[in-house]
């Protein structure tokens, strides 16, 4: 299904571009996570990279401590971020939408998470309504394995699978539990089992399951929850409070939101889009929404994808970079910008500018990151509160190098390929051989298919491995590659 979007788009009805875009230098606009769980995250207008030490950086914005410094001063180039020694992701939210939201989260090694920034409607998750300029922990999670954040929510992926939601779910159900009551602390996701990636869009959500399906809940009144859908027959007219399958979407591998979009990687390269098109972030040559996914024009070596307010990205297998949709300040990097226009705007994937040695994209509101081979970074687009790191407010249409930034993670994004995923039963790890499952906190790796992974579960004290369950390969622990797959440890006391 498809429909035009109405003028001004999801932040304001009737508004011109150009007053709305001016108006969003003010006010925050919408970041999303990265292709898989992220080792760099464009927020609202503040970003953060985990460095290969554990540690992260974040730069940008800071009115609400969102930069995790222990302040509220804005910061054009990167600051340390308190108490964080053993990150593995990160995750920058906020958006226009909701107002001037801004949190950030992290993902540490034991399955923890820790969160700092905004907290008006439980967003941190730390059972209070209070603001943090330092990390506070998530309560009730020790087994997180995938984080995202959204306009004013927080999501997880457990290791066995589950997804867990916090934060803003007014009237729209983004956290799942069938509810509109927003929550300051985690609660389960409804009819989700088998997750091993979660994307959080302004008021939508969506997670990956391990066999390629994707599944969406919350805001539906652009088609971003891609079940066909823009608008119910009954109340609630605007929602799903409950998961729907995205239709046609099997062999997915990774998957981003924007604020009203969403766009999932396929095993095959190629990379489709759904929802809001309302400056061509879904990338097949229209300004036309759908809510069926569409398939992005020329793109069919894509590694790993980002979506931003209203721009999207690939990172291609050559590690070079493709954008397109919303380029208001520069944001699809290629050297040209509609100096908060649509003058510049593309339907179509362009190239961005001198990156060859991309590892991981991140698209924030109206700007974009993304980490290099060596890791260093460089940032493009909007830098009205020195989002871009690298020590000005200055606006720039192609990469500018971040500021003391040389030991970024270096993320393996997803390929053409398969994933293997982990879930268990009782007390234990399971590792893997070739190495990419920890499970503990990694219970999910993508493998190049026909590789043949041998798992080895490892009982806590006190308990044993009894055996394994999932695909029929699983029964032995030696799992061949040909296809997504889960396989179950199960561990008796």
């Amino acid at each position: 299904m498809r429909k035009r979007h109405r003028l001004g788009g999801p932040i304001t009805v009737g508004v011109p571009v150009a007053l709305m875009l001016v108006a969003l230098t003010a006010t925050e606009s919408q970041s999303q996570t990265t292709a898989m769980t992220g080792r760099i995250d464009a927020g609202t207008f503040h970003a953060c990279v985990v460095l290969s030490e554990g540690t992260v950086r974040c730069w940008g914005r800071n009115t609400y401590g969102q930069l995790g410094d222990s302040t509220s001063t804005n910061s054009t180039t990167p600051v340390s971020v308190s108490g964080i020694s053993a990150a593995t992701a990160i995750a920058g939210g906020g958006s226009a939408i909701t107002g001037d939201a801004a949190h950030t989260c992290a993902l540490l090694s034991g399955g923890t998470v820790r969160c700092w920034g905004l907290n008006n409607v439980g967003q941190l998750g730390n059972g209070t309504n209070t603001d943090a300029s330092t990390p506070v922990q998530v309560s009730g999670i020790s087994t997180a394995t995938a984080i995202a954040t959204g306009g004013a929510h927080t999501c997880v992926v457990l290791s066995d699978g589950t997804a867990r939601c916090w934060g803003l779910n007014n009237t729209y159900g983004q956290l799942g539990d069938e509810t509109t009551t927003n929550r300051s602390t985690p609660v389960q996701v409804k009819g989700i089992g088998g997750a091993t990636a979660i994307t959080a869009g302004s008021h939508h959500t969506c997670a990956l399951l391990s066999r390629g399906e994707v599944w969406c809940w919350g805001r539906q009144d652009s088609g971003q929850l891609g079940n066909g859908v823009f608008r119910n027959q009954r109340a609630p007219f605007d929602a799903q409070l409950k998961p729907v399958q995205v239709v046609g979407i099997n062999t997915a591998t990774a998957i981003v939101a924007g604020d009203v979009h969403t766009c999932a990687l396929l095993s095959d390269g190629t990379v489709w889009c759904w929802g809001s098109n309302f400056a061509g972030g879904l990338g097949d040559g229209t300004t036309t929404s759908f809510a069926t996914p569409v398939q992005v024009s020329g793109i069919t070596t894509a590694k790993a994808i980002a979506a931003g307010t209203y721009h999207t990205c690939a990172m291609l297998s050559d590690s070079s970079m493709r954008c397109w949709g919303g380029n208001y300040f520069g944001a699809l990097g290629n050297g040209t910008t509609g100096n908060g226009t649509d003058a510049a705007n593309t339907t179509t994937p362009v190239s961005v500018s001198g990156i060859s040695t991309g590892t991981a994209p991140t698209a924030g509101g109206l700007y974009t990151c993304a980490t290099l081979s060596d890791g260093t970074a460089r940032c493009w687009g909007s830098n009205f509160y020195g989002q871009l790191g690298n020590g000005t407010n200055t606006d720039a249409s192609t990469p500018v190098q971040v500021s003391g930034i040389s030991t970024a993670t270096v993320q393996v994004p997803v390929t053409s390929g398969t994933i293997l995923s982990i879930t268990k039963r009782g007390e234990g790890t399971v590792t893997s051989s070739p190495a990419g499952i920890n499970c503990g906190p990694d219970c999910s790796e993508p493998y190049a298919s026909g590789t043949v992974v041998t798992l080895t579960p490892t009982p806590a004290a006190g308990w044993r491995f009894d055996r394994w369950r999932g695909d029929a390969d699983c029964t032995d622990g030696v799992v061949t590659m040909n296809a997504n797959k889960t396989c179950t440890a199960e561990f008796k006391n």
